[in-house]
């Protein structure tokens, strides 16, 4: 695993250290000036990577330094590398554009397209960055999904569940970004509303705005939630501290039994493996039998790890919600290839597995709402996930 994390790291800072050469190539041959906008390059990307060690250091800068000295630089880099991605269609467009030129014809035409494409792509720099303001209110797409189970009980068919996960409350998710998604969950009309753990990014700090925030959300039965590892870099306890202030219940190895329509449907919340019973155990197994011994109905775990299914496969357990991965925030779109597929092998949407018992189990990996590092997703959306169980 350390060596598929360390893989990830590796591929993830090459990708953004390429759209900022690109970036640089892209103005100076626009406007020359490269000792200019090479120094500018290295400042911005120093400030960015400044930012990363203080959310590890759980350092937390005032808000001025947050708006004007840390958000600029991150959604350059984040604009940057969107706009770098297109570079090779740039490149098979401008191969194209030159087929049966030869010699200095071939490279003067070439040099043409690739200035006017350069010039699109400064034009498309900003657009983005600006469309990221307007449009951030409308991030948080409604997706419904029918799950189909078998030996549900009658009594369940129908209940709703909302997921929400990965809302990483910090710089780039405050109380605004809670009321944006209150609004929308009143649209649904579900059961249940679970978030599937780092309820907060790195900083104790965020806790007050995490308790604020949970208590704008709602559902007609219950709010539920777990912990992921963000949670535990912040403080496990102080986190749990604040979803307990809240209307929520949080389950830390534990299990809520929820009456549902003359039956009954048990939340089996498994904690991260960073506060796994047996510190040993890297899918919490041992968490998700001690939640198993208050089960009441009929289980649903939640979970943050995706890997953490093994222990739900080994347990025959029906269906399991988590989150953890953000889909890489670089995913191709209509499909499950994503950048995280690196470390996971589950990284967004469903997964179907048959047991040996003859039985399948089921898991549903959220792709985040909140973002961790630089803010920008590529092919994978936000979204308020909305499940309807039905009996197979």
């Amino acid at each position: 695993m350390l060596i598929r994390i360390l893989v990830f790291f590796g591929i993830l800072l090459t990708i953004l250290g390429l759209s900022q050469w690109w970036a640089y190539r892209t103005f100076t041959a626009l406007f020359g000036h490269k000792r200019f906008f090479f120094w500018l390059t290295v400042g911005i990307v120093l400030i960015t990577l400044s930012f990363f060690v203080f959310a590890q250091l759980r350092v937390k800068p005032t808000a001025w330094v947050m708006d004007f000295i840390y958000r600029l630089p991150t959604v350059y880099v984040a604009t940057t590398l969107i706009l770098s991605l297109l570079f090779p269609l740039y490149w098979l467009i401008g191969r194209a554009a030159t087929l049966g030129a030869k010699g200095e014809q071939e490279e003067l035409s070439r040099r043409e397209f690739l200035y006017k494409a350069a010039r699109i792509s400064l034009v498309g720099l900003y657009a983005v960055a600006l469309g990221d303001s307007i449009l951030s209110a409308q991030r948080d797409r409604i997706r419904r999904y029918t799950v189909r189970l078998k030996d549900l009980p009658e009594e369940l068919n129908g209940v709703t569940i909302a997921q929400l996960s990965d809302i990483h409350v910090g710089a780039y998710w405050g109380i605004e970004r809670f009321e944006e998604v209150a609004e929308k969950l009143k649209t649904i009309n579900h059961d249940f509303l679970v978030i599937t753990g780092d309820l907060v990014d790195n900083s104790p700090d965020d806790a007050p705005v995490l308790t604020a925030g949970l208590n704008l959300l709602s559902a007609k039965q219950a709010c539920i939630a777990v912990l992921g590892n963000h949670d535990h870099y912040a403080g496990a306890s102080i986190v749990a501290s604040a979803v307990r202030a809240s209307h929520f219940t949080l389950l830390r190895n534990e299990t809520l039994n929820a009456a549902y329509n003359g039956g009954t449907i048990s939340f089996l919340g498994a904690e991260d493996p960073m506060g796994a019973i047996d510190k040993n155990d890297p899918t919490n197994e041992s968490g998700l039998r001690q939640a198993m011994q208050s089960q009441q109905g009929f289980p649903v775990v939640l979970m943050h790890r995706p890997d953490q299914w093994e222990a739900v496969k080994k347990l025959q357990l029906p269906f399991a919600l988590c989150g953890h991965t953000h889909a890489g925030q670089l995913a191709i779109p209509f499909t499950q290839i994503t950048i995280a597929n690196i470390v996971y092998k589950q990284t967004i949407g469903f997964y179907n597995e048959v047991l040996a018992n003859g039985l399948t189990s089921t898991l549903f990996v959220h792709a985040g709402n909140g973002v961790a590092g630089v803010p920008v997703r590529v092919g994978c959306p936000p979204e308020i996930s909305v499940f309807e169980l039905r009996r197979a």
